[in-house]
């Protein structure tokens, strides 16, 4: 019962933090412009990936 409370916990806190970085890349991308905004999502996106797999 207590590991289906933990991972239900981590599954909604994963959703808020992803729904937190879409607010901030859409605010970036209306303000800024979505060129600049897109290719430092990708850059982002590339560099976790790599430290992860590292």
């Amino acid at each position: 019962m207590s590991l289906g409370f933990l991972l239900a916990s981590v599954f909604l806190a994963c959703a808020v933090e992803a729904v937190e970085a879409l607010t901030i890349v859409l605010a970036v991308g209306t303000t800024r412009g979505w060129r600049p905004t897109l290719q430092g999502r990708i850059a982002a996106g590339l560099t976790v990936l790599a430290a992860t797999v590292a």
